[in-house]
């Protein structure tokens, strides 16, 4: 401890020491010495540049003599100075132009005298007869302390220089320097206004020129390495959603600005030259959600998250416990129950803990931006982008007597085990190019020698890879796998089961080991009703395989059907058309798409239709996508993906990269299936946190009159996605875009603005109190309306 509190004083004086130097350098009436310190941008003038007097520290001491008025004033206010090492870091900008010339002369000041010893010093040399006035100021004891506290304050704040990257110390240079030549107000008497440095006109070689002028044009060549590199990443990231982004134009219709929060974000990185990583990312994080689109979506390497054993649900402005895991929190450490309300949030209002997590992610749609923060309220994970608490948190919890009970429970943390703010490297190139990938490697574009039939469809599971499996909430994965692991949460999206109870007397029910969660009840009215849960649509062949056969049987057995897709991030397009072709024995009309189209779309569309172009090629490419994609498809099916690749050639060859309306893949109808197919009454569940192909389910379903839809309005996630990864320096896994925008037949977006169901319903206090019993008798008295009565 001894040896700790030495250290700390022996750096204690260094700084003192380097606080006095600096502060004498700039109230001295040596010109010459302190300019050789501050030396700040040189400002161009005609064929010339004004500038300080630049040289070097070396030498000057001795000067000091000139001008002080009280010697015994000055060494009254001076410590007893302990040699001090100053880092080669800590000088003045380094972005600063440098001059070349032959001889100085300065008024009071041997140039020959103070340059002595210092072989490698630059010079200047004053314009043809300019004149160089030493500065009048006094030095006087108290203005030296003044000056040398507050340098030292500086020096003290920053902590040891040589712990600290090069960056660092050169940005904490630059702040000392930037405070010496113009940090003072002159209105205090302790700290007088700085002494001007001595200027004169210098001849500019071009060179030199160039650079003056380029710095007094572009102040951003100033910045350090890691600032440039952010703003580099800033920029791709941009172009992202600037330049591939298909709903931009609606986007803009709708208030959003893109270009503000841009050049916002470029300003901050720009002021800040130790901005972290994390600082980064979440200004990052920032732009994409400035979107306001559920589509769009940023990712980070990052191990660190928190978790609490409980979820948290809002029903009529009020929040309550609507889920505690017992088998990591005990009755008897936590005697609350669900339906209890929570009151308080880490010392706030649970409502205003809400808001703030709202705020921090970006605004979209309200409802479904208030579920979301639920979710977030108790489970944060950083590479979501989220912000990550450890330690203790109090919650305060109104009990059904009234009682408020104060309540502390502790973050279930994991560590960050991904290194942080690791020093940047740079190639030399200041506009670096990033190259992205869509995940379309040469292994899809390159089409392998294979049957004629089989390449085709090669060829379409390529174009099919950009779309799949991201035709979904960008975090979907993320939400599946979390609901994998901690499947008694019902309230996590993507969950096998729902909170939505049993809704009456179950005669049958699906085995748990299976992916799909059904049952068959009988209600009130004796009616046989089916219940079959779609937590996703993520699914493969074996699941939409199962679902055919689960619905082929409820045709026969039930009088209506309850779908649930509560809380559902959406999956695959094709998936999704598979599921919908079991419920119906009528064409199903689908929304069409403009789509962001570029030469990679052009590539595979050119691919497609020399392959299908080869004889005997039609009859294969049926069977094969009929096995391949689980599809009810017709001998019809190869001239519509054709006429989808010859659509994007030709959009492209008029000069549109974003299309007019088309059918994905060709795709207008979704056709019966065969054999298992679905033709009485069905009722959809929906809610706000339904994503991307949990809008576009519903959505064909009510455009066909299909199925009557109740709950909320889902998200608006109306699009097809794309995700990317591109090599960067700040810890970005991956970027997800919007690269087309949804239209229903009626002319409407789906984006932003989700699908209204035909019977609206809310959750309400009674329910998360009573296990849902309102939510239940809603539900049962609608399939009861909708199912023909019994004949007598």
């Amino acid at each position: 401890m001894t040896r700790m509190h030495s250290l700390e004083a022996r750096n204690m004086s260094n700084r003192s020491a380097l606080a006095v130097a600096l502060s004498l350098a700039i109230v001295s009436p040596t010109p010459s010495w302190a300019a050789a310190l501050v030396a700040p941008t040189a400002t161009p003038h005609a064929n010339t540049v004004v500038a300080p007097v630049v040289l070097p520290m070396g030498g000057v001491i001795g000067n000091f003599g000139a001008g002080i008025q009280t010697q015994a004033g000055l060494q009254s206010a001076l410590p007893s100075l302990a040699p001090v090492s100053v880092s080669p870091a800590l000088q003045a900008p380094s972005g600063l132009p440098t001059v070349q010339s032959r001889s100085l002369q300065a008024q009071g000041v041997s140039a020959q005298a103070v340059l002595s010893g210092v072989a490698a010093a630059r010079s200047v040399t004053p314009a043809k007869g300019a004149s160089v006035q030493a500065s009048q100021t006094p030095v006087n004891a108290k203005n030296v302390a003044a000056v040398s506290s507050q340098v030292r304050d500086i020096l003290h704040d920053a902590g040891p220089v040589q712990d600290s990257r090069a960056e660092s110390a050169v940005s904490l240079g630059d702040r000392i320097f930037s405070f010496l030549i113009g940090g003072f107000s002159g209105k205090s008497d302790d700290a007088p206004a700085p002494a001007q440095s001595t200027q004169m006109e210098l001849p500019l070689q071009p060179a030199d020129a160039e650079n003056a002028s380029r710095l007094a044009r572009n102040p951003e060549a100033s910045l350090n390495i890691t600032q440039k590199k952010m703003l580099q990443t800033l920029d791709y990231v941009a172009s992202i959603y600037t330049e591939h982004y298909a709903p931009l134009g609606w986007k803009q219709q709708n208030g959003v600005d893109l270009k503000k929060v841009y050049q916002d974000i470029r300003k901050q990185v720009v002021d800040t030259p130790n901005m972290s990583f994390r600082q980064f990312q979440n200004l990052l994080a920032k732009f994409v959600a400035s979107t306001k689109d559920y589509h769009t979506g940023i990712q980070f390497f990052s191990t660190e998250k928190a978790k609490l054993p409980l979820f948290i649900m809002q029903a009529e402005g009020k929040y309550y416990i609507a889920y505690v895991d017992r088998t990591k929190l005990s009755e008897a450490e936590f005697p609350y129950q669900v339906g209890d309300e929570v009151v308080e949030f880490a010392g706030k209002p649970t409502a205003e803990a809400i808001e703030d997590i709202v705020k921090a992610t970006g605004e979209n749609v309200r409802s479904t931006d208030l579920r979301l923060a639920e979710m977030r309220l108790t489970s944060r994970i950083r590479q979501t982008g989220a912000e990550v608490p450890q330690g203790p948190v109090g919650l305060k919890i109104k009990t059904s007597d009234g009682v408020e009970h104060v309540v502390t429970l502790e973050w279930a943390y994991q560590g960050e085990v991904v290194p942080q703010d690791v020093p940047v490297l740079d190639g030399g190139l200041d506009a670096q190019t990033q190259q992205m990938d869509l995940g379309l490697g040469r292994a899809d574009l390159d089409i392998p020698s294979r049957s004629v039939a089989q390449k085709i469809v090669d060829a379409l599971r390529a174009a099919v890879r950009k779309l799949l499996p991201d035709a979904a909430h960008p975090h979907a994965q993320i939400f599946k796998s979390n609901a994998e692991a901690d499947s008694a949460n019902k309230f996590i999206i993507g969950s096998r089961e729902s909170y939505v109870p049993k809704l009456g007397k179950v005669l049958w029910e699906m085995p748990k080991n299976m992916p799909l969660h059904a049952y068959i009840f009988e209600n009130a009215a004796g009616k046989l009703i089916g219940y079959v849960r779609i937590p996703h649509y993520m699914g493969e062949e074996k699941e939409a395989a199962l679902f055919a056969q689960l619905i082929a049987q409820l045709e026969k057995k039930t009088d209506g059907l309850i779908i649930d897709q509560l809380n559902n991030p959406g999956g695959s397009l094709f998936y999704m058309y598979s599921l919908l072709s079991n419920l119906t024995d009528k064409p199903l009309i689908v929304p069409q798409h403009k789509l962001l189209v570029d030469e990679s779309d052009a590539y595979w569309a050119a691919q497609m239709m020399e392959e299908a172009a080869k004889e005997g090629a039609e009859k294969e490419v049926v069977k094969a996508m009929k096995k391949e994609f689980n599809l009810s498809v017709d001998d019809g099916l190869t001239q519509k993906v054709l006429g989808y690749a010859k659509f994007i050639i030709d959009e492209l060859k008029s000069g549109r990269r974003l299309t007019r309306l088309f059918h994905l893949f060709g795709i207008d109808k979704i056709a019966p299936h065969p054999v298992a197919h679905y033709t009485k009454p069905m009722l959809l569940l929906i809610n706000a946190l339904d994503f991307s192909c949990g809008d576009f389910f519903p959505a064909i379903l009510q455009d066909n009159k299909r199925a009557t839809l109740m709950g909320v309005r889902t998200s608006g996630a109306g699009g097809g996605v794309k995700s990317m990864e591109f090599l960067n320096q700040f810890g970005i896994a991956q970027l997800a875009y919007t690269w087309t925008i949804a239209e229903r037949p009626n002319g409407q977006p789906i984006e932003n603005l989700g699908v209204t169901p035909d019977i609206k319903y809310d959750l309400t206090a009674n329910d998360l109190k009573n296990n849902f019993s309102d939510y239940v008798k809603a539900i049962n008295a609608a399939i009861d309306a909708m199912v023909p009565k019994a004949e007598a």
